[in-house]
């Protein structure tokens, strides 16, 4: 099976890098994404869910990959953005502070979550993912994560209560 996969990835790997290129526009970010599509399958393999001659597999999952990627970058630039806008020079080092010293809060409650809990969370809340694309990328159900997010909020509220406008988020 090891000759197999590493057949399959010698065959495939700078084909499925160029593909994921295509999509992300960055060739050091499209190897990771299909070195990262690799191991998931190795892990599928192994776990007997996966059979190594299924290739569309690779190249879906690479697409997939690179699209998830790609959406995650956009919010990532969106958050620096709008986050760049809203705090000028103008408001101060005070105001900076604070947040920083907000965001580390927030941080450490979440840090403080149990691990799959804490997995869940970042995923849906963090880089925006639904629960149905939470649930495919951890190999859980749909239910597990909806439990895990009302977990979740249910820890953090009585611990961030007098952040206000956490309120409406949580």
């Amino acid at each position: 099976m090891h000759q197999q996969f590493e057949k399959l990835f010698r065959e495939h790997y700078q084909t499925l890098c160029y593909y994921s290129n295509i999509v992300i526009k960055d060739m050091e970010a499209a190897e990771d994404v299909v070195q990262d599509v690799f191991v998931k399958c190795w892990a599928a393999i192994q776990a007997d869910t996966l059979e190594i001659q299924q290739e569309h597999y690779l190249y879906r999952s690479v697409k997939n990959a690179a699209l998830n990627y790609v959406k995650a970058q956009k919010v990532r630039q969106n958050y620096a953005d709008n986050y760049g806008s809203t705090h000028t020079e103008a408001d101060g080092g005070r105001d900076s502070l604070v947040a920083a010293e907000t965001r580390q809060r927030i941080m450490d409650a979440i840090d403080q979550l149990p691990a799959q809990c804490r997995k869940v969370f970042l995923l849906c809340v963090l880089e925006d993912k639904s629960y149905k694309e939470a649930a495919a990328q951890l190999d859980i159900s749909i239910n597990t994560v909806k439990t895990q997010m009302t977990k979740a909020f249910s820890t953090l509220r009585p611990q961030l209560k007098d952040l206000t406008f956490l309120v409406f988020l949580l």
